[in-house]
């Protein structure tokens, strides 16, 4: 919250926004708007709520107080829209570009891949295993995809 607050010091115009566990659990995403000048928390699985969100910001498509999973500060007071359910065909999402990741040039041996989302218990220790959302896969023909086109990136020869 410190980097955001010396974001916004330096150019009060900056978008911040937060996401992820601490974001998604209530009452913390009241409390990261009260304690720092972040604008937005992306509560949940955030790849359509920040999709709407930048169109919202950057092209001015949408309204702001329909995009479900956000919880924002307008006007000096913190609204919290309706929480956006978790996507259930995890194959919609586009495979990662692989080849963005400029930290490793030369293959290691060991690659990670996302291949279901939630989990299938429910420890109480646990973020994942509070939260509602239910155990979720990728098909094996789109992980298998995402593998071939590791291959071709690290082992063009292939």
């Amino acid at each position: 919250m410190s980097v955001i607050n010396d974001l916004k010091s330096i150019d009060e115009h900056i978008l911040c926004v937060i996401g992820g566990p601490q974001g998604s659990a209530i009452p913390w995403d009241e409390r990261i708007l009260q304690e720092s000048r972040c604008d937005m928390v992306v509560r949940g699985e955030g790849e359509l709520t920040f999709t709407e969100l930048l169109n919202w910001f950057f092209k001015g498509k949408g309204d702001l107080e329909l995009i479900p999973g956000i919880t924002y500060r307008e006007n000096n007071q913190i609204k919290r829209n309706s929480e956006r359910p978790p996507m259930q065909n995890l194959d919609q999402l586009p495979l990662p570009d692989h080849s963005l990741n400029f930290d490793r040039k030369e293959p290691n041996g060991s690659e990670s891949l996302i291949t279901s989302r939630g989990c299938p218990y429910h420890c109480a220790f646990c973020f994942e295993g509070k939260r509602e959302s239910a155990y979720r896969t990728r098909s094996i023909s789109n992980v298998m995809e995402e593998v071939e086109e590791l291959l071709k990136i690290r082992h063009p020869f292939i």
